[in-house]
């Protein structure tokens, strides 16, 4: 327990004395030590605009509750690919376990798009990996190919993918 949790119950058990009052504060009790030592998830997001401007893609890395974002855990990956307008053209959700995940985009001349999901192996945080000259460790290639007179893009990566 720490030492806010331990403040908060200590105030409260000297002023709960009555029935209803007392199951009021227990209530209370529970309620705000769930809030106040709760689990947390870790984010990692960025962005990268195609050549010619006409497309962005989002990458979002949300990593396992409760555990430190260089832990060996499975990562959910939301990609957006939108205009810069905002007009979303792709969502996908992936399930990638790694430690400190990254991406990279590659756009090609034709707009198609290929990211890599990498980590530099189990512990080890990205910006020291890069200053020591580590190299990455694929964990997945995608491939999104874009259909432009339809004004969308198509996962052309089999996956196993939760689409929005």
């Amino acid at each position: 327990m720490n030492f806010i949790q331990g403040n908060i119950f200590s105030v409260l058990r000297q002023g709960c004395s009555s029935g209803s009052l007392r199951r009021l504060c227990q209530a209370t009790m529970v309620t705000l030590a769930l809030c106040s030592g709760g689990c947390a998830a870790t984010y990692n997001a960025g962005s990268s605009r195609s050549p010619d401007g006409k497309y962005v893609v989002d990458g979002h890395v949300r990593g396992a509750y409760g555990h430190a974002f260089l832990d060996r855990t499975a990562k959910t990956i939301r990609i957006q690919i939108r205009t810069p307008a905002g007009a979303k053209l792709l969502n996908k959700s992936y399930r990638v376990v790694g430690s400190d995940v990254c991406w990279d985009a590659d756009w090609d001349d034709q707009d198609n798009l290929t990211m890599v999901i990498f980590d530099y192996g189990p512990g080890i945080f990205w910006g020291d990996a890069r200053k020591n000259g580590l190299k990455r460790e694929e964990i997945r290639k995608l491939t999104f190919r874009c259909d432009a007179r339809n004004r969308r893009f198509i996962a052309a990566t089999p996956n196993k993918s939760k689409e929005d």
